[in-house]
């Protein structure tokens, strides 16, 4: 008996939520969108500047028994499982890959107001812009 009632009141539950969805299917999907573009933002960031995410001290490098230390740990720029992976197996990126990185960008993209920054946004932004284009013929197609 009361798992019959749960499961009523569940389904109405869901049907409203449904029926929301439905209403405003195109401002939750900008949202999502929004959302998901800063997370990517968000974690690249964190990759690139060699930041971790976790909070507290980073944790000492560990000495082996014969006196040499463990190399540093690998650092992932993205969060899908399968990237991480490729990440980690086979490039064997780490923070020491990243701290290069940043010192070559530094040499390449002198500062944000530079003719070189001005450069790569707008060369990424069109890149962006492409895509966004793309996706929104293909949905014309897809009508």
């Amino acid at each position: 008996m009361a798992t019959s009632q749960i499961s009523v009141h569940s389904k109405k539950i869901l049907a409203k939520a449904l029926t929301t969805y439905s209403a405003h299917r195109p401002l939750v999907q900008r949202i999502l969108n929004v959302t998901f573009i800063v997370y990517i933002l968000g974690s690249t960031y964190t990759g690139l500047s060699g930041h971790s995410s976790r909070s507290g001290k980073e944790r000492p490098k560990k000495e082996k028994g014969d006196g040499s230390t463990v190399k540093p740990e690998r650092v992932a720029v993205c969060i899908h499982p399968l990237i991480v992976f490729v990440l980690l197996k086979y490039l064997k990126v780490d923070t020491l890959f990243f701290q290069r990185l940043s010192s070559i960008l530094r040499i390449v993209i002198p500062g944000i107001r530079s003719k070189e920054a001005l450069l790569l946004f707008i060369h990424s932004s069109l890149l962006v812009f492409r895509t966004a284009i793309s996706l929104y013929v293909a949905a014309l197609d897809g009508k």
